[in-house]
């Protein structure tokens, strides 16, 4: 409750869609990768819910080593996501013709 208090609804509404994305994205890779990897990730997976588990009951990023660690670990994410999920396009605006 605190949370929403903090950062509204439409914060508490960006935390979730981050947090469901990073769970499907995790759920993907551990689908699709070699058993050892699948073992990391599922560890990883744990370590971030439990870290989103205690920053409901106590403030830990606002010191430096749990962003730090939370960085580390999206970091790993990423780039392990690269090998499974296909990049989306990207919108490409045209310039406008000068007469």
């Amino acid at each position: 409750m605190e949370l929403a208090v903090e950062i509204g609804l439409v914060g508490v509404a960006a935390l979730l869609w981050l947090i469901f994305l990073i769970v499907r994205t995790i759920l993907k890779i551990m689908q699709q990768s070699e058993a050892q990897n699948e073992l990391f990730y599922f560890l990883l997976l744990v370590a971030l819910g439990s870290s989103f588990i205690n920053m409901q009951f106590s403030f830990p990023y606002q010191m430096a080593m749990p962003s730090l660690l939370f960085g580390l670990y999206l970091g790993l994410i990423a780039k392990q996501s690269e090998r499974f999920i296909e990049p989306r396009k990207i919108l490409c605006i045209k310039p406008i013709k000068k007469y």
